[in-house]
């Protein structure tokens, strides 16, 4: 990981550096404050945060890919690339979620047809809270996991952007809330 950051630091310029170490890696030594400052005040610093989004988008690649070689085959594939990309962004609890969530589901669809999101969110939050029970103190954890509950309860029109969206904000209002007293649409 750390080899790997340093050959990112040596392609791009200062600025740069900071916001791609932060983008990928989840490292935001390098990220100048007054950047930071700007995706706070503008709402966006979340994009910053390595994420399920960015484990949805590998395993999304990767199940693509191995696709041809069927179900396990692109099980597997989406798997190893996850595990590989936890490592390197040093296990935040965001991408730890949404890797055990991958892992629980895929593991599901073996027995069950359709797998049941509350159960795959209890399992992938105990496995993490087993391994490290003040994760549950994490900010990180508690919006990724107020964010996924929010998107399961509130995501009524399955092929609308915006209530996803909207979905995902009420799940975290009350967490943004308690630790930032302000909503950031």
């Amino acid at each position: 990981r750390v080899k790997l950051m340093n050959n990112y630091s040596d392609k791009y310029t200062e600025k740069a550096k900071g916001i791609v170490r932060a983008l990928v890696f989840g490292d935001k030594l390098y990220f100048p404050e007054e950047t930071r400052d700007s995706f706070q005040i503008l709402g966006i610093s979340h994009l910053l945060a390595v994420s399920g989004l960015h484990g949805g988008i590998i395993a999304g690649v990767a199940y693509k890919f191995f696709s041809p070689g069927g179900f396990y085959a692109k099980n597997f594939g989406a798997w190893f690339f996850l595990i590989l990309y936890v490592f390197l962004a040093g296990f935040s609890p965001s991408i730890n979620r949404a890797a055990l969530m991958f892992f629980v589901y895929s593991v599901g669809k073996i027995y069950l047809k359709y797998p049941d999101p509350f159960t795959i969110v209890a399992i992938s939050a105990f496995i993490q809270i087993l391994f490290n029970p003040f994760v549950i103190f994490s900010i990180g954890f508690q919006l990724s996991y107020a964010t996924v509950l929010g998107i399961i309860l509130f995501h009524i029109n399955k092929k609308s952007k915006l209530s996803l969206s909207l979905a995902a904000v009420v799940g975290t209002v009350p967490i943004l809330v308690f630790y930032f007293n302000k909503i950031s649409f």
